[in-house]
């Protein structure tokens, strides 16, 4: 019979062993993507919270909560929320004229 405190250990055990994998898998497969985090909500703590690659993109706010910068933009919006919006519009830019100049380079040849 396990007690609270070897389920602790398990969990948190797994849940290493899980951010591991995911990190590679991301290191490995994963590109464009942003993992918007406000360290309010309490889901923070199982998403990527730091860079994985220059397309692979953590922005982590001590404000806000799940999700609220794919909300409508309000005259009300803090200014931290306003520049998060900023630089993920700046980075998906950055990604779509990265893939245009890709691929005029491969079908000018």
């Amino acid at each position: 019979m396990h007690n609270a405190l070897s389920l602790s250990f398990f969990y948190s055990d797994m849940l290493s062993f899980i951010v591991k994998d995911i990190k590679t898998a991301l290191e490995t497969f994963g590109s464009n993507i942003i993992f918007s985090n406000g360290l309010l909500d309490p889901w923070s703590g199982g998403s990527v919270l730091q860079n994985i690659s220059e397309t692979v993109v953590a922005l982590v706010t001590e404000e806000g909560g799940h999700h609220i910068d794919l909300r409508p933009s309000t005259p009300e919006d803090p200014d931290w929320l306003v520049e998060q919006r900023e630089t993920e519009v700046k980075l998906i830019k950055g990604w779509i004229d990265d893939y245009l100049k890709e691929k005029k380079t491969s079908f000018s040849m």
